[in-house]
């Protein structure tokens, strides 16, 4: 059986076009629509489904599949970013040591 997944869609937010007023709105909007999902294929089948079916319903792989594509770019930008700082400290950087000494001064 291949995945089964519907997602609501319409933008989040305060704006006059925004279908759902708030993340959890949506998120609620998205389980009602997995449970509808879950219905409709049991309708379908005319049987319940099994654990590893239902698991195959619903946006949890689209989000572990998000969620390590975001890590992976996250790291690649990472990588570039300390690259890309200089090794020694520029003219005019101040160490923390001589801010605190400064500031126990007063």
């Amino acid at each position: 059986m291949s995945a089964h997944r519907s997602v609501p869609s319409g933008r989040v937010g305060n704006a006059k076009d925004a279908i759902f007023r708030s993340n959890d709105h949506f998120r609620q909007a998205v389980a009602e629509r997995e449970e509808c999902d879950v219905a409709e294929l049991q309708h379908r089948l005319d049987r319940s489904l099994e654990k590893a079916e239902r698991a195959r319903i619903g946006v949890g792989q689209l989000r572990r599949f998000l969620e390590q594509l975001l890590q992976r770019r996250y790291m690649v930008f990472w990588l570039l970013f300390i690259s890309s700082v200089p090794k020694e400290p520029a003219e005019g950087f101040v160490c923390p040591q001589k801010v605190d000494k400064c500031i126990s001064w007063r």
